[in-house]
């Protein structure tokens, strides 16, 4: 992984992609989920309420996650992890990046899938890292495209910088561990503009 802090270059390409985008990412109808596991045997599920993002026509798609959205349902929980883990007061968003053949999803009618592998950059945590997702391409009867991995990605936190939130996570709440290899899975809409 290239340890490069390119936040502005994606930040600046994140905030142009929405207004242009063939595609953008219905927040209401998308959801991308984290998993952890304490103590190795105790397993919750987390997601992030606030997604944006879109794919052009020329298939570059960008994905923008508010980290502070994080949401497990237990609110001190949820603030440990907007301080601790993704200090978001230094990093407030994950940027995910891809380019994608356009000819995949442009020839597919209402109703029709296609599973593929997509590879992507991924800024979390000032850390960029390449990641590749199998996913299940449908499209929708309005047009639009839905988005969704085949099984869980495993984000590994040391390659993000994310070692030493989940220290603090695990001491401040006295478990003996937390588990630094972290399952993600998403469902994404994306809207025809």
């Amino acid at each position: 992984m290239k340890k490069t802090n390119l936040i502005g270059l994606f930040s600046a390409a994140l905030f142009t992609l929405p207004a242009f985008a063939a595609w953008q990412v219905d927040n209401q109808q998308s959801r991308l989920s984290i998993v952890s596991v304490k103590n190795a045997a105790v397993t919750e599920v987390h997601h992030f309420q606030r997604l944006e993002g879109g794919l052009m026509d020329s298939g570059e798609f960008s994905l923008s996650i508010d980290l502070a959205s994080i949401s497990s349902g237990i609110e001190i929980r949820d603030t440990r992890m907007r301080e601790l883990l993704f200090n978001v007061a230094d990093f407030p968003r994950a940027v995910v990046s891809a380019r994608v053949t356009p000819a995949l999803y442009q020839s597919l009618k209402a109703g029709q899938s296609v599973a593929t592998d997509i590879d992507f950059t991924i800024n979390l945590h000032g850390q960029v890292g390449n990641m590749s997702a199998a996913v299940l391409v449908t499209a929708l009867e309005n047009g639009g495209l839905q988005v969704v991995t085949q099984q869980p990605l495993v984000l590994r936190a040391s390659e993000f910088g994310l070692d030493a939130g989940i220290d603090a996570l695990r001491d401040i709440a006295g478990l003996k561990n937390i588990n630094t290899m972290v399952p993600v899975s998403f469902h994404l809409t994306l809207q025809p503009q």
